[in-house]
């Protein structure tokens, strides 16, 4: 290959003659490196310049605060829920949870989609079977619930008297800055703000509170007392030296005179009913 080069370069030249201001040796040198340049192969080597770097950066960045943007202002949707006395609701959530909503009862339910931040507000009695997914929160006077997805009931009426028992799965219920877990077949109950040991429930015992059927292992008189009030709007006026005196069994707790003459009977009380102006009174025989 050199030889080829050597000849191409001596029938191209032979003609030429050199300049009188340089010597033949410069003349050569400088022939040789333009021949040099010629049999070098391009640089086909892509560069980005910095501005398209600066620029997908840039881009990105945008992308980025519209991604967060529409997290932060996605609607959030709000369904209201009620009941009167007497009157139980069956309420399929848009997350497809469903909610039975006991007697006089107050429920609002609020969801982001986008989010799937899942909430209830709760004033009054409602038993939830929560299609698993993100964290479903149930709120109340005093305290909550969080689950991600399980049944269980809660009954809160007032901050006074709280009850959470679970059906199924898993519950962290939260008051007072106290935690508990509940685990499935387990209640817990809180009066006056004071926290009660756990207890077992029934599942079939717990749905039947929707009929208006309530079992307990072991309340106090204080404690149906503050039910009676918010479930049916009777105000009970009771002996002070029953409230803490415990009863043990079921009531219908429907209506005074569905109730009064079991809980009479059990406790050995006297009772009157004014429905005029709704009052309950209880007394010791």
């Amino acid at each position: 290959m050199k030889e080829n080069q050597d000849l191409n370069i001596i029938q191209f030249t032979q003609d030429l003659r050199v300049p009188a201001t340089i010597s033949k040796e410069e003349a050569w040198q400088r022939l040789e490196k333009n021949i040099s340049n010629l049999s070098e192969k391009p640089n086909t080597q892509t560069r980005f310049p910095i501005y398209t770097f600066i620029s997908l950066s840039i881009a990105a960045s945008i992308l980025l605060f519209i991604f967060y943007f529409a997290l932060k202002q996605a609607p959030t949707k709000t369904f209201f829920f009620e009941t009167q006395s007497s009157e139980v609701k069956k309420e399929i959530l848009p997350d497809s949870s469903i909610i039975f909503l006991n007697a006089n009862s107050t429920a609002t339910f609020t969801y982001n989609k986008f989010r799937k931040k899942r909430e209830v507000s709760l004033s009054g009695d409602a038993f939830f079977n929560v299609r698993k997914g993100k964290e479903f929160s149930v709120l109340f006077g005093g305290g909550q619930v969080n689950v991600l997805g399980t049944a269980f009931y809660v009954s809160a009426y007032s901050d006074r008297f709280i009850s959470i028992e679970c059906t199924e799965g898993k519950v962290r219920f939260e008051i007072d800055n106290q935690k508990v877990t509940l685990n499935a077949g387990e209640g817990i109950k809180s009066f006056d703000h004071i926290l009660s040991e756990k207890f077992t429930v029934n599942e079939k015992d717990v749905k039947e509170k929707l009929n208006g059927v309530f079992f307990w292992q072991k309340i106090s008189l204080a404690e149906i007392e503050e039910l009676i009030e918010n479930r049916l709007g009777y105000n009970v006026i009771l002996e002070t030296t029953l409230a803490t005196r415990n009863f043990s069994g079921e009531l219908l707790l429907t209506s005074p005179q569905s109730f009064l003459p079991t809980l009479a009977a059990a406790m050995n009380l006297d009772y009157t009913i004014n429905d005029k102006e709704k009052t309950i009174t209880l007394n010791a025989k």
